[in-house]
């Protein structure tokens, strides 16, 4: 079993890891006090609610506005290094008869509606259309962790996802 000290290290290595990959950017050059790594921490750790009251939960003094500007400047690959990293290096990897126990469903995501959007689906069963994500996550069941996911539009969604995962290496 990992400890809660193991599994906060693990997580502080791999945001270092993935803001350290990112390099150098025009954008995040000058001091402020919104850096790559507080933003990933930050929305790694928020718990739903406003963003404003996850500011202030935090002891962040900025606007919920410039959150969103410097989250807008964070490409999204961070996050998957970030996710990656630590998964490769916190998992129990607990096995049955030597095999990973894994589990992979899919569920859909309903966002605002937006007829312009590459989200936006219509078929006979939703004859007015409606913006949706389809989200994939894969499950190790053994060691309770999230092992990997996608999101995807639901109108890319055509074939089951198991097919997708079961063509993939995972990491040993």
């Amino acid at each position: 079993m990992i400890s809660a000290y193991t599994i906060n290290a693990a997580l502080n290595c791999a945001i270092r890891t993935a803001v350290a990959q990112c390099g150098k950017s025009r954008n995040f050059s000058r001091k402020s006090s919104l850096s790559r790594e507080t933003i990933i921490r930050l929305l790694i750790g928020a718990e739903g609610g406003s963003l404003d009251k996850i500011l202030h939960t935090a002891g962040i003094k900025v606007t919920a506005s410039a959150v969103s500007q410097r989250r807008a400047q964070i490409d999204p690959a961070v996050f998957r290094t970030v996710f990656t990293y630590f998964n490769d290096h916190s998992t129990d990897n607990e096995s049955f008869h030597g095999y990973r126990v894994l589990s992979v469903d899919g569920t859909a995501v309903n966002l605002p509606r937006n007829l312009a959007s590459p989200s936006f689906v219509c078929n006979d069963g939703i004859p007015k259309g409606v913006n949706q994500l389809h989200a994939t996550p894969l499950y190790d069941i053994l060691s309770h962790t999230f092992t990997d996911g996608e999101v995807k539009n639901s109108a890319e969604c055509e074939r089951p996802k198991s097919a997708d995962y079961a063509a993939r290496p995972l990491a040993a």
